[in-house]
């Protein structure tokens, strides 16, 4: 029966007789001993627990000792269980050649009591201090990992110029994701239930990215910058960030299953993805740098996210092309981007099949026509700037995320809008939404809903 901290040592030698020796050798130490006469019954005991070290016979029948050994150390199980050879071989090159394919030492037959107990002893120190040393570096690796992906972790630490300052120019996927109406929303919540909220949210998106290899380059706030295709490179980035997408937005109702639980509010995201060259590194300085990505297809990147709206996934022309399965969507739209001379397509994506076979789930309600139609002033904002004066309107059909609002004036498809409602400030009570321009229609434009106040939804609700 093994006691806590004995060391367990595996003999593996078809030879009775020398197996005998070597635990009349050992006797003296404290050790668990177990034995195998070939490798079969080597294996069968290391699948069921692993040993401190392994004396390892270099001329076993069947599956010799040197392709025994390879397939230790080719299995992630095993990789780390130190081996000492024990051969008969006298010849420096066979020597050699034991301790290139992996073992830590030998020991010649037959083997004398102090050689072979100082080659064990030191042999047992050693991985003593490497197991230290590893789970030290996996301590290392957790810690970071919670800012930083595995993926960059292992690259700066495991190269020697992890941590220089530079880059590499490369074609990657990136997305971008917001949150609608987050930043008026936080404002109303008390600063622990705004993190709270967050957290919610990012530990169930951030579990997709990773299970679907995105690298999160930022999370700022509520949006997060992801990369698909570095630092490691694969040949369908495209269709995994159109996977990821896909999945992340699946997975809201039940994101916002869990705040409603809490008491908090409805979240809505909206993904904007694009594929293009960009340059990926170290950035800063010595004193201060990070991982991340700068060219002008991020900008293009964050400017397709802006005009998504919530539950909304617009991926670009060259993503597009990048995906190898068949995709779906429901619409496209022209944007312009800052740094592209000519519009670019965007794509409504809401499905990419083969052996993914993900769809966007279809919750949009077909808005009810109002008995009586809801007088509005709008506005036309880009970024944070109003760039027209405000003009009348109405709203002629009503859902809880879009409406049929009908002006004199034509609008763009993707135009922001900031509409106020009805005896607007009554009470002190803000009654703003804003929303964004989808379609134009027979009757009006069909818009979706951004951002609404609390009186404002009290208000639409009254009307429905």
């Amino acid at each position: 029966m093994p006691v806590e901290n004995q060391k367990t040592v595996l003999i593996v030698e078809d030879s009775k007789t020398q197996r005998m020796l070597m635990r009349f050798l050992l006797r003296s130490l404290d050790y668990q001993l177990l034995e195998a006469q070939d490798a079969e019954e080597a294996l069968a005991i290391l699948s069921s627990s692993l040993p401190d070290a392994i004396l390892l016979d270099w001329e076993l029948p069947g599956v010799s000792g040197p392709n025994l050994l390879k397939a230790l150390k080719d299995d992630h199980r095993t990789c780390r269980v130190p081996v000492l050879m024990v051969t008969s071989h006298q010849d420096p090159a066979k020597v050699s050649q034991i301790l290139e394919a992996g073992a830590v030492d030998f020991i010649r037959k037959p083997p004398e009591r102090v050689e072979l107990q100082a080659r064990l002893k030191s042999a047992l120190k050693i991985k003593e201090y490497e197991d230290e040393l590893y789970q030290h570096n996996q301590f290392i690796l957790k810690i970071f990992g919670r800012y930083l992906t595995e993926e960059i972790v292992e690259q700066i630490l495991g190269t020697e110029d992890g941590l220089a300052v530079g880059g590499a120019k490369r074609r990657v996927t990136i997305m971008m994701t917001d949150l609608r109406g987050f930043t008026a929303m936080s404002e109303r919540l008390e600063p622990e239930h705004v993190l709270s909220m967050l957290n919610i949210y990012l530990e169930e998106m951030t579990t997709i990215i990773h299970d679907h290899k995105g690298t999160i380059i930022e999370i700022l706030g509520d949006a997060l910058l992801v990369l698909f295709g570095s630092p490691i490179q694969r040949d369908d980035d495209a269709e995994r960030a159109a996977v990821c997408a896909i999945a992340m937005q699946r997975a809201m109702p039940g994101v916002n299953e869990t705040l409603a639980g809490q008491g908090y509010p409805v979240l809505s995201m909206g993904i904007g993805v694009n594929t293009g060259n960009v340059v990926v590194g170290n950035i800063g300085s010595i004193q201060r740098s990070k991982y991340g990505v700068v060219g002008s297809h991020v900008n293009l990147t964050g400017r397709i996210e802006s005009v998504t709206v919530g539950e909304q996934i617009l991926i670009s022309e060259s993503t597009l092309e990048d995906i190898d399965a068949q995709v779906t969507w429901k619409g496209t739209n022209q944007i312009r981007a800052k740094g592209f001379k000519d519009p670019i397509t965007v794509y409504d994506l809401t499905g990419v099949g083969g052996r993914h076979g993900i769809h966007l789930v279809d919750t949009e309600i077909e808005p009810a026509t109002l008995e009586f139609t809801i007088p509005v002033r709008y506005t036309v904002v880009l970024g944070k700037r109003m760039i027209t004066s405000s003009a009348e309107g109405r709203l002629l059909r009503l859902s809880e995320t879009t409406a049929d609002l009908l002006v004199d004036a034509h609008l763009e498809p993707l135009t922001d809008l900031k509409i106020e409602l009805p005896d607007a400030g009554s009470g002190g009570v803000s009654r703003t939404v804003y929303a964004k321009v989808l379609t134009g229609r027979a009757a009006g434009y069909r818009i979706r809903f951004t951002s609404k106040d609390p009186g404002a939804v009290e208000y639409l609700d009254s009307q429905s």
